[in-house]
């Protein structure tokens, strides 16, 4: 079973940039249904966001605190990456040292493939405010 922590906002590290269409329309929902779903997924090391990069950027536009997060070890096999971008070439040392570096890849360049992705959520949105 995974365990979901609210992580404050503030603390995580994006490693990719987003798309303000997608944006957009991940925003709508959330505020529409008034409820947020799926957690994030972040390396528990570098809270380095691994999945949910709109997902967080639509909450911090909002104006909510903290968000519910799927912590992981990023070293595990359960985990791998591949990049969607035939010039770009990624790896978890990559991302992870871009991450920290504030060096952010274009939108949607990796893919990650969790093992046990997480289960889906009803969190009130007022909740994370």
């Amino acid at each position: 079973m995974q365990r979901i922590n609210f992580v404050p906002l503030p603390l995580l590290k994006a490693h990719e940039k987003t798309s303000r269409r997608r944006l957009r329309t991940v925003r709508r929902a959330i505020t529409s249904t008034g409820y947020f779903t799926h957690p994030i997924m972040v390396d528990r090391k570098n809270l380095v966001i691994l999945d949910g990069h709109h997902r967080t950027q639509a909450l911090r536009e909002i104006g909510a605190k903290r968000i519910p997060a799927c912590m992981v070890d990023y070293r595990s096999h359960k985990i791998s990456v591949r990049g969607r971008r035939s010039n770009v070439r990624v790896s978890k040392t990559i991302i992870i040292r871009r991450a920290l570096a504030g060096k952010l890849f274009p939108c949607k360049t990796s893919r990650h493939t969790f093992s046990q992705p997480p289960k889906q959520l009803r969190i009130r949105l007022k909740t994370l405010l």
